[in-house]
């Protein structure tokens, strides 16, 4: 079913205002004489609003809370500016423009479309095509926007055809479709460079901290470096969680199939398909990326789904530069893979039977 793209107002709330008897000035400066180095934020204020289909929150500390409001504001608008144009749910975006486009005719962009595009581009080539910013041809032959629907297998191998021409080149701010088969899919990435440009937006206001939450995947920033955790749900429980992971900084995107599902028939069908088989992925667990950008974590996050655990590892193993953790169901309990550098900071809570597996080395560190 088609989701709402009704935005709501936004709930913000508000911390943290000084004493009234102490000039705000005057006990920041004193408690820094205190305490070198200690940064005092004197507001924190917490938006809500709906944007893409998904509620983000949006999380800042700062100075005053007209310093805050001010970075929020900017912050909305740069997540709504991106959904207005890159959104295919949004009739006339760039997007939607470029699907129905003749081939070869130019599509203009803005700075940041064009960049996240080429970024998730950049992810198809990076993951052989586990990633793929144009599989809507697919989605469509599943119809996983409306009821659903299972093609046959000439309809997969025809869709599995189309995809393997689709294609867009890029130049600038202009792109333009290399064939009629070419349908752009923003879902597996937007969400995630939108909390990039609400990052961006919110420290051009010179806050102290960023919190976003984009329908499950973090960003975090801070002046002061310093650790955070955040928890990793249950695979087959999302209410639950199974796991806390401590950072420093970045954006942390799970991918996972018993979230949103489409049942046909009585059969649930998950809603991430894998475009190099034109079927949907199994739901063998939840992939779990760290990085630095939210537009890498959520792509990277995807494509691992897409690898499987074992697939995944190897990924994994073959690029050391990024980290994840795969949580794999097995008929023993959970199997947790995880890169080495995320070992020490990964805590195990779940009462279930599992174990943990270092990547790439692939070994076994404790068990249960």
């Amino acid at each position: 079913m088609r989701q709402s793209r009704k935005r709501s107002s936004g709930l913000t709330c508000r911390f943290g205002a000084p004493a009234p008897r102490v000039p705000l000035q005057i006990l920041a400066a004193f408690l820094a004489l205190l305490v070198p180095g200690t940064s005092v934020h004197a507001a924190t204020v917490r938006r809500v609003f709906l944007a893409m289909g998904a509620p983000l929150e949006l999380t800042v500390d700062g100075p005053s809370v007209s310093v805050c409001d001010s970075a929020l504001a900017q912050a909305v608008l740069a997540v709504e500016r991106l959904e207005a144009e890159v959104s295919t749910w949004v009739p006339g975006s760039a997007f939607d423009q470029l699907n129905v486009a003749p081939v070869a005719v130019p599509v203009g962009l803005s700075p940041e479309a064009a960049r996240g595009l080429s970024r998730a581009m950049e992810w198809h080539a990076r993951t052989d095509g586990a990633f793929s910013p144009l599989c809507g041809a697919l989605l469509r032959l599943w119809d996983l926007r409306g009821v659903g629907r299972v093609p046959s297998a000439d309809e997969v191998r025809e869709g599995l055809r189309r995809q393997a021409v689709a294609a867009v080149q890029l130049s600038g701010q202009e792109v333009r479709r290399l064939s009629d088969d070419t349908v752009i899919e923003e879902g597996g990435y937007a969400k995630g460079q939108a909390l990039d440009l609400a990052l961006a937006a919110a420290r051009a206001s010179r806050v102290h901290r960023f919190e976003g939450n984009f329908g499950g995947q973090l960003l975090h920033w801070a002046a002061r470096d310093s650790a955070w955790a955040c928890e990793l749900a249950d695979p087959l429980d999302r209410t639950r969680s199974v796991a806390t992971l401590a950072i420093r900084g970045g954006s942390v995107s799970t991918s996972g199939q018993s979230e949103r599902r489409v049942v046909i028939d009585g059969t649930p069908y998950g809603h991430i398909l894998d475009p190099r088989t034109g079927f949907p992925v199994a739901a063998w667990g939840t992939a779990t990326a760290v990085a630095a950008g939210a537009i890498d974590a959520d792509c990277l996050s995807t494509a691992l789904l897409v690898m499987g655990p074992t697939g995944g590892g190897e990924w994994l193993a073959a690029n050391p530069q990024y980290d994840a953790v795969l949580i794999e169901i097995s008929s023993e309990g959970y199997v947790f893979h995880v890169t080495n550098r995320l070992a020490s900071a990964l805590q195990v809570r779940t009462t279930r039977p599992h174990r943990v597996v270092v990547l790439p080395q692939d070994v076994e560190v404790r068990s249960r």
